[in-house]
């Protein structure tokens, strides 16, 4: 099972932010005495301290979605766009055959594989969903392979949100 370390420093007024701040004068304070006091060659010793002191410039960090959040959105995500193909083909099955008709099947096959790619691609990216994804038995047809992902997308949702829920790692 892999897990994500996360280490960040908090930005909620503790006192890692007050430590920073000490920092952040400390740093203006000594490149402004190298760029009075040393004249000629100050500005060599104020340059990297001033690069350093913005670096430490306290600011808010916007609130980045959790690994299960992140996950969880890439997974509504691949099943909407899967769930489109899908209802492509469906309002397509129901015209007469043409030649128009023959084309957007190619292309519906074609952004089916696609998807099915992009799906392992971007839940590759999960190890503990990605694996059951492309552990799937793969169906004679697309259209029948395109539904077993999607059910398998299903599953592995209702499975996350259960995890989640109850507060069980996958």
């Amino acid at each position: 099972m892999t897990r994500i370390l996360d280490i960040r420093l908090s930005s909620s007024g503790g006192v890692l932010d007050v430590i920073r701040r000490v920092e952040y004068v400390i740093l203006l304070a000594i490149c402004a005495t190298g760029l009075v006091f040393y004249q000629p060659l100050g500005f060599l010793l104020a340059g990297p301290l001033l690069v350093v002191a913005l670096a430490l410039v306290p600011r808010r960090l916007q609130p980045s979605p959790t690994w299960q959040r992140a996950r969880l959105e890439t997974l509504n995500d691949l099943q909407g766009d899967g769930l489109s193909i899908r209802s492509r083909w469906v309002a397509l099955r129901e015209t007469p055959l043409t030649d128009q008709k023959a084309v957007e099947q190619w292309r519906i096959q074609r952004d089916t594989l696609i998807w099915m790619a992009n799906c392992s691609a971007r839940l590759g990216r999960y190890p503990e969903v990605g694996g059951i994804f492309n552990a799937h038995l793969s169906r004679e047809s697309l259209v029948d392979e395109l539904d077993s992902c999607l059910q398998l997308l299903s599953r592995i949702r209702r499975m996350v949100s259960l995890s989640e829920s109850l507060r069980l790692p996958i």
